[in-house]
């Protein structure tokens, strides 16, 4: 009767209980760890100011140089200033 129970409970469950999950060793979670840290330092040391001329700037619409200085240089500037004030800041902030 026990057994009948025990196969009919673990139908309805699912199947057998799972085996316990493997060891993890200690010495690899560190190893990752530190690997993981390192990759995101250098991510953070690796943002160059990006480098532009005046003609390569005035090329751009207002609106691309907003988001040029944003993610190159970050730097937020008012839009509603001239293409030109613009460019002078940008030159002005490498």
């Amino acid at each position: 009767m026990w057994k009948t129970m025990s196969r009919l409970m673990s139908k309805i469950t699912g199947g057998t209980p799972k085996a316990d999950p493997p060891k993890v060793d200690a010495e690899m979670v560190k190893s990752i760890k530190a690997a993981t840290a390192k990759a995101e330092q250098a991510g953070k040391k690796t943002k160059k100011k990006a480098k532009a001329s005046k003609a390569k700037l005035s090329k751009l619409t207002k609106a691309q140089l907003v988001t040029w200085g944003k993610e190159n240089l970050d730097i937020e500037i008012n839009k509603s200033h001239t293409k030109a004030a613009l460019i002078k800041q940008f030159l002005g902030a490498k």
